[in-house]
């Protein structure tokens, strides 16, 4: 008897719950999974290399979906064909689209001071700033407890971060003082939450991503910045920003929790650097 589509995401699931993947990418994955398997409805054997490549080719030529994506997808698909489908070698001689070279999208200290002062409350005020002052991933925030803030040490932790990675970045002072402000305002209604941020609706479990995400664009309307600019957008900002404040790429790697150095070095390419040590040609005396 052939397997229900339901079934087979299911069997997927169970796979990735083993292997640690975070909710937000076990999502993702379970929705193109779906998409993949209702674009076909066939026994796992029938399947070719023919059947994967159209599918990409429909969502990333056609449908122009981002780069980004199509990563999603290549894991997606992987997991379904190595751990489900025993097919893995279809996936060998998918192209991958070429790497782009734009740089991140940078905020100036001014624009991220206006998106602050156009939150439309103090928990989502308190959220923005724990993302820019210690460069956390949206999903990194949503998912911190109370306990991960470490006074003593001036430390946030962060726990199972992207790769599953446990690291430190740096607790802001003031910061600190707006989460005690936060604390005495907020805690009361919310008495037992081990979370830091916690849901609306349910205070046991973290605020969603997709909440954080409507306020974060609220605020960037309100705010009249035009830049297209994302909550990860602060992540840009904190590593760039502390660039221009002379502090070392390898502190820098660390605290954004980036496995290779590289991946750390593209806010070299966006600092604004130091007027007073570049000087324009064209302010050069001509001779």
């Amino acid at each position: 008897m052939k397997q229900s589509i339901k079934d087979t995401i299911d069997q997927v699931q169970r796979i990735m719950d083993l292997r640690a993947l975070s909710q937000n990418t076990i999502a993702g994955y379970k929705s193109i999974i779906g998409q993949f398997l209702k674009s076909y409805h066939l026994e796992p054997a029938e399947y070719t290399e023919g059947h994967v490549l159209t599918f990409f080719h429909k969502f990333f030529v056609e449908k122009k979906f981002s780069k980004s994506y199509f990563k999603q997808a290549h894991g997606a698909l992987g997991y379904l064909f190595k751990y489900v489908f025993q097919r893995e070698g279809l996936l060998n001689n998918i192209p991958w689209p070429k790497k782009s070279k734009a740089l991140p999208l940078v905020m100036s200290r001014e624009e991220v001071q206006r998106l602050l002062n156009n939150t439309q409350n103090l928990f989502e005020r308190t959220f923005f700033m724990t993302m820019y002052s210690s460069g956390v991933r949206i999903s990194e925030a949503c998912s911190l407890r109370i306990k991960d803030i470490e006074s003593d040490r001036m430390l946030l932790r962060v726990n199972e971060g992207k790769g599953t990675k446990d690291r430190y970045t740096i607790l802001s002072t003031v910061l600190l003082q707006e989460l005690r402000r936060y604390y005495r305002e907020e805690r009361p209604k919310q008495e037992g939450v081990n979370w830091l941020f916690p849901g609306k609706r349910d205070h046991r479990k973290p605020v969603n991503v997709y909440t954080v995400r409507r306020a974060f664009h609220e605020a960037r309307k309100k705010s009249g910045i035009t830049k297209p600019i994302k909550p990860h957008t602060l992540r840009h900002s904190f590593a760039t920003h502390l660039l221009e404040s002379g502090v070392d790429i390898h502190h820098i790697q660390k605290m954004l929790g980036h496995a290779s150095i590289k991946t750390t070095c593209i806010y070299l390419h966006v600092r604004m650097y130091n007027q007073k040590r570049i000087i324009s040609p064209l302010d050069i005396p001509f001779v």
